[in-house]
């Protein structure tokens, strides 16, 4: 079983105690690189096959001598069976995944046990980044501790004991990585080192998705961000949650009503015409760290005019504007509420049913005289072809005439 013990500030180590199993027949061994970890089984006698099982998984007969397990930070610890032919044997090891996370600025203490302390030569500590290379960061003798800088510092007294424990001081994403021990270079990579992670604030999000939606569609917003946090191979198994904000105030506090309450990455919701008033933004968060807040958008709600509006509004009698003819009318403005702009166009209808050009500028309709073959004016919106609206005035021409009396 492996045991989790929890530190103040947030730090979690996850002790550590990777061993090799030594049988009769099979030693394990492991290795720790890029965030994966390297199980190696070595024999006494030449087997085929071997029966692997990992973490309660049957990987089955394979005729390999290794396995890697991916993404190991994934696990608290990873627990390997290897079973050989007749005779069945199984040579079990638990390998305990050793982590401290921490935030930028805060020293660090980094413990491990060694199987031994060299008797000559030194006992050195090697800080491996994301690039694979290898530093030695502290080189420990019996009587001399030499440190590559004034970050580190050994704590570890006697000098030679197999209990090692070092300081890293106002650490850095650079000081992120893993840390392990030994007489060789090879020792970087042994499997019973210690991962540093060190928090970095989410990148600055960016918001995706169609901006220009009909009324009454679903607008679906995306907000992406990645973690800055090191090593890279803590990083890309960060899950970030995001809070979202319109017009500056918290999605989960005040906008409940617009159906969206968890810290998901997407938003979504109906959209309606007022929403053209609103400004979208959002912000990234891991652990206790939040990103800037992204750049806000709008959405522009597509929508069909609902009526038009003719100002001023004409006195109608019976539905009909009551004209004698040879006077003016006009001018008329007709405005219609419509996302993109409608075309606005004026036609009048003669008495023959048939529809003419008025004399207008767009919107405005020009002074008009009127006759009696008139018989209605007419607004045309026009939103995108060949969908169109129209508001109409029917005319009442009032006109005189002369009787002629033959006596």
């Amino acid at each position: 079983m492996c045991r989790i013990m929890q530190a103040v500030f947030f730090l979690l180590v996850i002790c550590v105690r990777v061993c090799k199993f030594q049988g009769a027949d099979l030693t394990i061994s492991t290795r720790f690189k890029n965030g994966d970890v390297l199980f190696s089984w070595y024999t006494r006698k030449t087997y085929n096959y071997y029966y692997v099982i990992i973490n309660n998984k049957d990987l089955g007969w394979i005729p390999d001598t290794e396995h890697t397990v991916k993404d190991a930070l994934m696990y608290n610890c990873i627990n390997i069976t290897v079973k050989t032919e007749q005779p069945y044997i199984d040579y079990k090891l638990t390998y305990n995944v050793s982590k401290i996370i921490k935030n930028q600025g805060h020293s660090v203490e980094i413990s491990w046990t060694a199987p031994f302390f060299p008797r000559s030569g030194a006992y050195n500590i090697y800080h491996t980044k994301d690039e694979n290379k290898s530093i030695p960061i502290v080189r420990v003798t019996s009587n001399k501790v030499t440190t590559q800088n004034r970050k580190y510092d050994y704590l570890s007294r006697p000098l030679n004991s197999t209990n090692i424990t070092f300081m890293i001081r106002d650490i850095t994403l650079d000081n992120a990585g893993y840390y392990a021990g030994g007489p060789k270079a090879k020792d970087a990579w042994s499997g019973d080192g210690v991962v540093l992670i060190v928090l970095g604030n989410p990148s600055t999000p960016n918001i995706s998705g169609i901006f220009n939606i009909p009324v009454g569609d679903t607008c679906k917003l995306t907000c992406s961000s990645t973690s800055t946090s090191a090593p890279d191979y803590y990083a890309r198994l960060v899950k970030l949650s995001y809070r979202w904000f319109v017009n500056g105030s918290d999605v989960q506090n005040s906008y409940r009503d617009i159906g969206f309450s968890e810290r998901n990455r997407d938003m979504s919701f109906t959209v309606t015409k007022n929403h053209q008033y609103n400004q979208y933004s959002c912000e990234a968060m891991e652990n206790n760290l939040v990103s800037e807040r992204s750049d806000p958008i709008q959405i522009n709600p597509l929508y069909k005019p609902d009526m038009l509006s003719i100002k001023p509004e004409p006195q109608l009698l019976n539905g009909k504007l009551t004209v004698t003819e040879g006077e003016t009318i006009g001018p008329y403005h007709c405005s219609a509420d419509c996302n993109p702009l409608c075309s606005i166009t004026w036609k009048y209808k003669d008495t023959d049913g048939t529809i003419h050009d008025a004399s207008s500028s767009g919107h405005e309709l020009s002074m008009q005289g009127v006759n009696r073959n008139i018989s209605l004016l007419r607004c045309v919106a026009i939103y995108k072809p060949p969908y169109k609206e129209s508001q109409t005035i029917e005319l009442d021409i009032q006109y005189s005439f002369v009787v002629l009396c033959v006596c």
